[in-house]
This record gives C-alpha cells, structure tokens and sequence, in this order.
C-alpha cells in the first residue's frame, strides 16, 4: 500500500514536472518571439555595405502599322502590350541601375496611350526613317555606342514580358558555368492559352512539327540542362560587355542582313550566330528561363493540333 502511494506520488511528481517544463518552454519561446526584433538588433550584421547596383541597358523595339495608330481598339491593345513590356522590366531588373530606350519611328508608335509614369522612366528615339521590319537592328548601334557605360545589354520586343527577378543571375550562372563567351543563353518564349502555358516556340507555327535538338551540344550544369535547339528565336537577347566586345570585333557583317527567316527574326536572332552558338534551356527545364509573348497569336492552333492528336489517338 505504502508502495503504491509512493509509487503515485512520484508519477504525480514528474507529471507536474514535465507540465512545469512545456509551461515554462512555451512562455520562453513566446518570449523570445516577442523581443525577437531586439535580438535580431542586438546580433545585427554590422558588415553589410551597400553593393553597386549594374548598370542594365535595355533597348525596346517598338513599332506599329499607321493605320494601328489611328484605330481606337488596336491602339489601346498594342498600348496594353507595351506597358506589360516595361512593367515586366521594372519588376524583373529593380536591382539595377536601368536606362530604357525605346526605339520606334514617327507616327508608328502608341506611346501616347502609355501612363505618365512610364514615360517619366524612358527614353524615345524615333529617328529612325528605314525599313521598319529592320528596326530591331538599331539596338546593336545602341548597345556600341554606350559599351562603356554599362555591364549588361538587353534588345527586346515590344510585346515580351519578363517576370523573374533572377533573370541576369540565370545568365550569370550560364555563362560562368560555360566559360566560353562564345555562347548565348536564349530564353523559351510562351503563351497562356485556356489557362495553360504554350511553348511555342517548340513547334513550327501551325504545322505541329517539333523542332529537334542536338544531342552533341548538350550542358548539364548543377542538373540543369542546356541545349541547342532548332528554333532559337527567343523575341530578346542580353549580352554582357564581354561578348558585346566580341560582337564589335567581329565587324557585324550581318548587321542589317536577312540571314534567318526574315529582317525581324534575324534582327532579334539571325545575326546573334555571326559570333555566338545559341542556347536553351532543354526541354527537361523549359521553365529555368522563360519570357511571356504576351498575345495569343500562335498558341491556339498548336493547341488544337494536339488535342486533335490525342483523340486520333484514342
């Protein structure tokens, strides 16, 4: 009997121990949560110096038909086009130091329709008087004449958009990781199409053709897979000084040249090969780096191409 209460006592003893234990825990941790900010002050980095922001040069290709200009529904449309362009750039880049130029031609723009803050963060050049499928060329006289006044460069469409804040580092880590300025990153371009993403650029447009890859020049770096794709076209490029350096040297002989599909494509890409082997990421991470064709003119036909695949073959 005696054993018994002893026996009780203890394990009431320990009870009220272990219940002493978590009340005393949990008002300690609520405690240090509570003055969580004093600690974090008192422990504070004191080391911490303000890093020198890049300097990122972009130039975007804007341009639209006169008769663009003067309907009110297209122009409000291409106007919708060309902010989701620059606030995609102001979201994606707010850790550089950014000069926005865009490059258009008189009466073949809708900067009007653009709000008064976006305008207050560009600059417009409209000089240009040539063919206007060839505009995209003008970025490359651009980008040589500022060289030394910037770290990065980067010519883009007026209706892609950028959404990662990591996009220069992913360039960053390409090229480290390759060693070879020789090679150009290019990103995957896509569409939303009844709330799916649509690659496609992995495709030819309306065909349902895939383009191939070679396996012979194909990277794997920290399990991402990089290779070089039969469609390279990426509506973009962005070059560090390094390789706008190797770009000049080469004299731009196919500056202003149709050297693939037509002015456009090759303004943008075509003449990128004159001094570059470009890249993707493989279709194993189509996702590492990607850029939004913010329209829907080629996705849903290759959409319904494959559905229509799928039922033949059920």
């Amino acid at each position: 009997m005696e054993r018994r209460r002893l026996f009780n006592f203890v394990i009431k003893l320990l009870y009220g121990i272990i219940s002493l234990w978590k009340w005393s825990a949990q008002r300690i941790r609520l405690t240090l949560f509570h003055r969580r900010d004093e600690v974090i002050d008192y422990f504070a980095d004191k080391d911490i110096s303000d890093k020198k922001k890049e300097r990122l040069l972009i130039v975007v290709a804007h341009y639209v038909t006169p008769q663009t200009v003067t309907d009110q529904e297209l122009f409000k449309v291409k106007a919708d086009r060309l902010e989701k362009t620059l606030e995609g750039i102001w979201r994606s880049f707010s850790d550089y130091e950014l000069k926005v130029m865009i490059h258009t031609m008189k009466g073949c723009e809708v900067l009007k329709g653009i709000s008064d803050f976006h305008h207050s963060k560009i600059n417009v050049n409209e000089e240009y008087e040539g063919d206007p499928m060839c505009l995209e060329f003008c970025a490359q006289e651009e980008f040589i004449r500022r060289k030394n006044d910037h770290d990065w460069f980067l010519a883009i469409e007026d209706d892609i958009v950028i959404q990662d804040s990591l996009f220069i580092k992913k360039y960053d880590f390409f090229n480290r990781s390759m060693k070879d300025p020789h090679f150009l990153l290019m990103p995957h371009r896509f569409e939303m199409c009844r709330g799916e993403k649509v690659y496609f650029d992995l495709a030819w447009k309306g065909a349902g053709k895939s383009f191939h890859w070679n396996r012979f020049s194909r990277f794997i770096f920290e399990g991402i897979h990089f290779g070089e794709c039969g469609n390279p076209h990426g509506g973009m490029y962005l070059l560090n000084r390094v390789q706008l350096d190797l770009w000049e040297k080469s004299g731009r002989f196919w500056n202003n040249r149709v050297t693939w599909v037509g002015h456009l494509e090759s303004a943008m890409t075509g003449c990128l090969y004159e001094s570059f082997t470009v890249m993707k990421a493989h279709l194993q991470n189509l996702s590492f780096l990607e850029v939004q064709h913010w329209d829907q003119k080629y996705a849903p036909a290759l959409k319904d191409i494959n559905l229509q695949k799928e039922m033949n073959e059920t």
